[in-house]
């Protein structure tokens, strides 16, 4: 009886673990597949950002951030950032970039956006070892406090991809 209740217990611990913190994308879970992204003038398959993702979520549930969802650059809106205090959740934007000038101060292109206007990223002050051509995954969590779309209170950058550097 008591091996029964000691392994109830055990699944609802990993459940439960396992639940905090849960990223959303586009549904409840981020696509474990390569993605393709068109610079340099061509199509490029990147490696995919899940690992990296999957360790992030547990770096802020280990901080003690439980209610957060993540949004790709594509999918994220001025409304849904300007309206996120009534959410009752934090949210987190996920950047993937590539450096486009190292020598002046970490210039980027956000890769996973459609906006022409909107798609500049600087890694300047960033303190991973990055060169022009490097791609960059990087988390920006909004203060879910306030509701304006500037207000990120913290950026967390990892190297993606260094097959495509100079």
């Amino acid at each position: 009886m008591k091996k029964i209740i000691a392994i109830t217990l055990i699944i609802i611990m990993v459940v439960s673990l396992a639940a905090c913190g849960q990223a959303e994308t586009t549904g409840a879970t981020a696509k474990k597949t390569n993605l393709t992204f068109t610079f340099n003038g061509a199509e490029h398959t990147v490696l995919p950002y899940y690992p990296i993702e999957d360790n992030y979520v547990m770096q802020m549930a280990d901080k003690g951030y439980k209610k957060f969802d993540i949004y790709d650059t594509k999918t994220l809106t001025a409304e849904m950032l300007t309206n996120r205090t009534n959410l009752q959740r934090a949210i987190v934007e996920r950047v993937i970039g590539i450096v486009t000038n190292k020598e002046r101060k970490g210039d980027g292109r956000i890769l996973n956006t459609d906006s022409e206007q909107y798609n500049y990223i600087s890694y300047n002050g960033c303190d991973l070892e990055y060169t022009t051509g490097t791609i960059i995954v990087t988390y920006l969590m909004y203060n879910p406090n306030t509701n304006y779309e500037d207000d990120i209170i913290e950026r967390y950058d990892y190297i993606l991809d260094k097959k495509f550097e100079d």
